[in-house]
């Protein structure tokens, strides 16, 4: 008895997952992002944020995105206030701005408008190589 039930369990379980292969549609490729890599383990992925080409390093556990507001002030983003949003950047300065980039690529993929929170923290390197995270 036991034997039929673990075998009708098997047959049911197989049913269901075949009705819902059946039902998914096919994924498709929107672009090829290439990305580097370095000694730190970070990923960081070529963008272009309002036409300015530049890196974020990508960070897969955050909820939000943040840029460096020496890039706003380069690229003469408009920002929004966000005050008391209890937000803290890595150095533990609150986060009291957003920033809007009219239109961000990453790699070959439009993303289109974007908004990011506005942190003060300085990596000491340039805009060019790195301009803030990607979440």
């Amino acid at each position: 008895m036991r034997a039929w039930m673990i075998a009708a369990t098997l047959l049911l379980a197989a049913q269901v997952t075949t009705a819902a292969a059946d039902s998914c549609t096919q994924l498709q490729r929107f672009a090829k992002i290439p990305f580097q890599g370095d000694d730190g383990l970070t990923i960081k992925l070529p963008v272009m944020l309002a036409g300015f080409q530049t890196h974020l390093m990508l960070d897969t556990g955050a909820v939000w995105s943040v840029i460096r507001s020496d890039i706003v002030g380069h690229l003469r983003l408009r920002t929004r206030s966000v005050e008391g949003s209890g937000l803290f950047d890595a150095a533990g300065k609150s986060i009291t701005r957003i920033a809007t980039v009219p239109e961000m690529k990453i790699g070959e993929l439009t993303v289109g408008k974007a908004e990011f929170f506005v942190s003060d923290f300085d990596s000491g390197k340039p805009l060019e190589q790195i301009a803030g995270v990607l979440g």
